[in-house]
């Protein structure tokens, strides 16, 4: 059965899959009838990871990279290469080297916040904890007029002495913040991070019980959100997001979800109009939600439903037509996926949303509106009939365009 393929990879130590094997799940995946879409969903992920690559082998390419000499840490969290190893530098959080330890974790933060203006960051060996403490800015605010927002990560052995570890990893943080500014008018505006070294524990309502207890302390210190990372052995890790907002109770939508996503992906003002379901995607930089719209008066049958793909892309190639139609044509390929899940009906229309990264330089918005606007005519004649079978009604981009504020400095647009 397919749970059994499932686990081939623990069973035989090699995630490959026999041709005669991987041809009986290619007929799987073409099966038409949407009865059959969860087992075409099944079928295609095995597929799929069959092709990655031994977990130890993507340990040791990544552990070469950050022990070279020559990489320079901060070019590398920026590199749109590393979109497939943001998860897997945490496995090496508690590796046996020193260096690559620091190196780890200094180019995970970069990575997760590399939408935000880095100003200072730092790690370092505290009370046998691996600390990192950074300040940073968002980035479409000139340095002079932005706030200085203070962030911790700080990795412990394990997550069942967090009830103990917590008070002192709070005030470490207060000291870390010193005085900087914890809030803007009555919202907090810092941020920690709390990573595992084991997966010893992973009781989520013990954890957000233990964090619940310290609300005032987290308040007083302007924190925003608390981020738990946990490590899974030989796969992704788990994310679990304490918010403010929340009363630091977890937020189940933002599970397994980076810390910052959340933000890039502009899920608040989603969530705003739309009682929202996630439901799985294949990309790592891709969330798929179907989403109810929030009304007050009763409608007639069943609620209208739409299926939102929301995506970061660390690519400079978004604003040419190659680069363009790739996003596009994956992002279609994810709302088909999505509409192989039993839970989508067959009326659903399809949004997508795409915020772009990586800086534009030496092009002004007029133009850069001017070249996307025909880019995107082109790519709606070709694509046309798979725009009109999955309902797609609205795609937006978002774009950042590097230029000079009047401090001399970079900020984005």
């Amino acid at each position: 059965t397919l749970r059994q393929i499932e686990i081939f990879d623990d069973r035989f130590n090699s995630p490959s899959i026999p041709a005669e094997l991987e041809n009986a799940l290619e007929r799987l995946t073409l099966l038409k009838e949407k009865t059959y879409g969860e087992l075409k969903l099944a079928a295609d992920s095995i597929i799929r990871q069959s092709k990655v690559p031994p977990f130890a082998e993507r340990v040791d390419e990544l552990k070469s990279t950050l022990t070279d000499s020559s990489t320079d840490l901060s070019k590398l969290a920026r590199s749109p290469t590393l979109s497939a190893g943001v998860d897997l530098l945490t496995s090496l959080f508690n590796d046996s080297s020193d260096a690559v330890r620091k190196a780890a974790v200094e180019v995970y933060v970069r990575r997760v916040y590399r939408a935000h203006r880095m100003q200072s960051l730092s790690v370092s060996e505290k009370d046998g904890k691996l600390v990192c403490d950074f300040t940073f800015q968002f980035s479409d605010v000139e340095a002079a007029h932005s706030i200085d927002r203070q962030g911790q990560l700080v990795v412990v052995p394990s997550l069942k002495t967090l009830n103990d570890d917590l008070p002192k990893i709070l005030t470490d943080f207060s000291e870390a913040i010193g005085d900087k500014p914890k809030k803007v008018g009555d919202d907090p505006i810092n941020m920690l991070h709390i990573a595992a070294a084991s997966d010893e524990e992973n009781d989520i309502g013990k954890i957000e019980s233990t964090i619940v207890s310290q609300e005032s302390k987290l308040s007083m210190l302007g924190v925003r959100t608390v981020s738990v990372l946990v490590p899974h052995q030989k796969a992704d890790p788990y994310y679990y997001t304490f918010p403010q907002c929340e009363g630091y109770k977890e937020d189940p939508l933002r599970r397994n979800m980076r810390p910052t996503f959340h933000h890039l992906l502009e899920l608040s003002r989603l969530r705003t109009n739309f009682d929202l379901e996630r439901i799985p995607a294949v990309g790592k930089n891709a969330q798929v939600y179907l989403g109810v719209e929030r009304s007050a008066k009763p409608s007639r049958g069943a609620p209208q439903q739409v299926v939102f793909l929301r995506a970061i892309s660390h690519s400079p190639g978004i604003v040419t037509l190659g680069g363009a139609r790739k996003f596009l044509q994956q992002g279609l390929d994810e709302l088909e996926r999505a509409q192989a899940n039993s839970k989508v009906n067959n009326q659903s229309s399809s949004r997508i949303y795409l915020h772009s990264l990586r800086e534009l330089e030496d092009i002004t918005p007029q133009e850069l509106a001017a070249q996307f606007q025909k880019i995107i005519g082109q790519l709606k004649s070709e694509l046309a009939p798979r725009l009109l079978k999955l309902r797609v009604d609205e795609i937006e981009v978002k774009v950042r365009i590097q230029s000079t504020g009047s401090d001399g400095e970079p900020v984005a647009q």
